[in-house]
């Protein structure tokens, strides 16, 4: 009597079914992980050209005023170069430039601090700038926050 070969058995099938569910668990786990790192690195990319944007704007304005001025750690006054009295602040949810906001409403300041070095003879007038802030719209592992520093040298005209 011929034994039938032909297809396949139970334990054969059940084997290429785990083999296919743990490739399938695996896979999805990587996606997972893409996703969120993804969503991380979104929200980090969002708060660190807030940031940027806030500061190039202070350097290029600090950079060619004839007078600065750090009346508290969160507030610079400053004459521009049209000689009209500026200034720039930071509250917790902004940065501003004199009343304009300089940060999206989705960002909270959650550090802020100017610092004067006045002009002595041979070196110019500097500001240091430390500005930190963190994404409102993103919570627990998703949250994201960034750090930038600078200290700008007015020009000597």
């Amino acid at each position: 009597m011929k034994k039938n070969t032909k297809g396949f058995s139970l334990f054969e099938m059940l084997m290429v079914t785990l083999i296919l569910g743990i490739l399938g668990a695996v896979t999805t786990q990587i996606i997972f992980l893409a996703l969120k790192s993804s969503t991380k690195s979104e929200s980090t990319v969002f708060v660190r050209e807030n940031l940027n944007y806030a500061m190039s704007i202070m350097e290029r304005e600090l950079r060619n005023a004839s007078s600065i001025s750090c009346t508290s750690e969160s507030r610079i006054d400053y004459k521009n170069f049209l000689g009209l009295d500026s200034s720039f602040s930071c509250t917790e949810t902004q940065i501003a430039s004199n009343s304009a906001q300089m940060t999206g409403d989705n960002i909270s300041i959650t550090g802020c601090n100017f610092l004067c070095d006045q002009a002595v003879a041979g070196r110019p007038a500097a500001v240091t700038i430390h500005l930190s802030a963190k994404n409102t719209n993103k919570s627990g592992a998703d949250a994201s926050a960034a750090d930038i520093s600078t200290k700008i040298y007015l020009r000597n005209y």
